[in-house]
């Protein structure tokens, strides 16, 4: 073997290999995506797994990518300070109770958000998401503005509008982009708009009008008259009188074949591709609004179910790797932005190796393991009888689950050898039984109490850890560069170099960009398979030139990236 780079190394305890490979590649759009929480999961023999493989058989759409201004193209991530309502995987950060991650705790006024900039470069990203930006209310406490979703107006409480249209160009005039966020599926019922037009708007089944998802809220139905011209209106406000860089539409992308029998609405009743066309429609109504006021906005949606929606469209949050292995969205990482992340390093890792980029939620990343893992445990442990339900179970048990994975990503920064948390932490949607009654929680809790325990003997008790911020900041830094040759790129799953790693290669026309993952204990040696090139090492540092492959060397639990632009 020839000379190698090696990549980060932060070390921990090797793990098993999930999906599969091989096959060929269509061009048709893909059918839409079973809705619910049945939908079939792709799992490991081996649940102490946390690789996840793509399969190329994978349908990739025939679509038309909304060309995404540049400054959106180069962003390897965005940074969202208050994931109570952010959508995607970033709720799987919202905190339990009373948190710093309100808006109203960060700032006193809109005119104070260059300061939230600085937030979101001390992970390596100058794009700010921002979803209770908007006026709550009335009587109700500014943690709880975040529900008031109408009208979208400016906070009163944080100067008001003048203020807003005085930070957001401060904000931009520092080299920074805000993105907020707007609501088209929900309209609170308790809002002056929701008691006006509620009902005028509102989806309604054979069965009645659905209470879930997100009971108290109308969920609406894009084709109702006048819907779309309420949020052509904010997206021309938000956009051409804030100033804002652009929006993020929650639930779009992840909301699809609503049968609507609503009569009055004009469409033909109880067909849900009537909802999913209206919803495309509805998105590039807001594009067009926005860049009609402002040609570099760019507007985001909540998931990747829906490729059509991607015309108009730059990009989407996702649910993570786990999901995002299986999405057609995996092939286009050089037309479609794509944002996620995950409790495990070994997620996000392999987030980046697939070209993605990252969601940071509130501080999680920037707050360093604390006590023991059996303090966390126990104290999960006082709180078990508290749920009512299987959805306040998982929020309960999601928080232990952080904290765990706190111990973990600080062990392994430290280059300690600590037992895989994956099958005891389930991801969003996944072992919805453990969750079904207390029994069931009270059995996951005694595991993760066994695990604890292997936890904090490793670390002998206790360990002065290290936050993960910093390493953060170097892989968003070294997505930014990468961006240079992923736009446009065609992605090659490359054979793995061994069971507990994934290797991709990224062909297009500004150069050929190459990544290896390893969620392994082992070092992973590999000649990356290329016609040739001087290719960088982005985390390392160091050039070295390709002939027929790159010969690198990728440290256990960390990521390779190597980029060769074309001059």
């Amino acid at each position: 073997m020839g000379p190698t780079r090696r990549a980060m190394l932060i070390g921990g305890a090797g793990l098993a290999v999930l999906g599969c490979t091989g096959g060929g590649r269509k061009s048709e759009v893909p059918p839409e995506e079973p809705r619910g929480k049945g939908k079939a999961k792709q799992r490991a023999a081996d649940e102490g797994s946390a690789l996840f493989r793509v399969d190329p058989t994978v349908e990739r759409p025939s679509v038309r990518w909304d060309p995404s201004p540049a400054w959106f193209r180069s962003a390897p991530g965005l940074w969202c300070p208050n994931t109570k309502t952010a959508g995607s995987v970033l709720l799987t950060f919202s905190p339990r109770g009373k948190s710093r991650e309100d808006l109203c705790d960060r700032i006193k006024s809109y005119r104070e958000l260059p300061s939230l900039l600085e937030g979101a470069r001390a992970y390596g990203t100058d794009v700010l998401y921002l979803t209770d930006w908007y006026e709550g209310l009335p009587g109700t406490s500014c943690d709880e503005y975040w529900r008031h979703k109408a009208t979208y107006q400016p906070r009163a409480d944080l100067g008001g509008k003048a203020a807003l249209i005085e930070g957001l160009r401060a904000v931009k005039a520092a080299g920074g982009h805000v993105i907020l966020y707007v609501e088209p599926f929900v309209l609170d019922k308790e809002s002056e708009l929701g008691k006006q037009k509620g009902k005028d708007w509102a989806l309604i089944r054979t069965d009645g009008h659905p209470d879930e998802p997100y009971p108290g809220a109308w969920k609406l139905c894009p084709n109702a008259s006048g819907l779309v011209a309420h949020f052509e209106e904010i997206a021309d406000r938000v956009v051409g009188e804030y100033g804002a860089s652009g929006l993020f539409l929650d639930s779009y992308g992840n909301q699809r074949g609503w049968k609507c029998v609503e009569r009055s609405h004009g469409h033909p009743p109880g067909e849900g591709q009537v909802f999913d066309d209206g919803a495309r429609k509805l998105v590039r109504a807001m594009a067009e609004a926005a860049r009609k006021r402002d040609p570099q906005a760019v507007v985001m949606v909540e998931g990747s179910k829906m490729p059509g929606l991607f015309t108009s469209a730059g990009g989407a949050q996702d649910w993570g790797v786990h999901e995002l292995a299986k999405r057609w969205s995996w092939r286009e990482a050089g037309n479609v932005a794509i944002f996620s992340v995950g409790w495990s390093l070994d997620d996000v890792h392999q987030v980046l190796a697939l070209g993605h980029r990252l969601a940071v939620g509130g501080d999680w990343w920037s707050g360093a393991a604390t006590g023991t893992c059996a303090q966390q445990v126990a104290d999960a442990r006082a709180r078990v009888g508290e749920p009512k339900d299987d959805r306040m179970r998982r929020y309960a048990a999601e928080e232990l689950f952080r904290e765990l994975h706190r111990f973990r990503n600080g062990a392994l920064l430290a280059g300690r050898a600590v037992p895989s948390l994956e099958a005891l932490t389930p991801r969003r949607w996944d072992q919805n039984e453990v969750f079904e009654s207390r029994e069931a929680f009270a059995e996951l809790l005694d595991r993760c109490a066994a695990a604890a325990e292997r936890i904090d003997e490793a670390l002998g008790g206790g360990a002065d850890l290290a936050a993960p911020q910093a390493h953060l900041r170097k892989l968003l830094t070294a997505r930014a560069r990468f961006a240079e040759v992923l736009q446009g790129a065609e992605i090659t799953v490359l054979p793995a170099p061994s069971p507990a790693s994934a290797a991709y290669r990224f062909d297009g026309p500004r150069g050929t960009g190459l990544t290896c993952v390893n969620v392994g204990d082992e070092p992973v040696r590999a000649g990356l398979g290329v016609d040739g090139g001087v290719f960088e090492d982005l985390l390392a540092g160091g050039k070295e030139r390709a002939q027929g492959a790159l010969r690198v060397e990728v440290s256990g639990h960390s990521l390779g990236m190597w980029a060769s632009p074309r001059a």
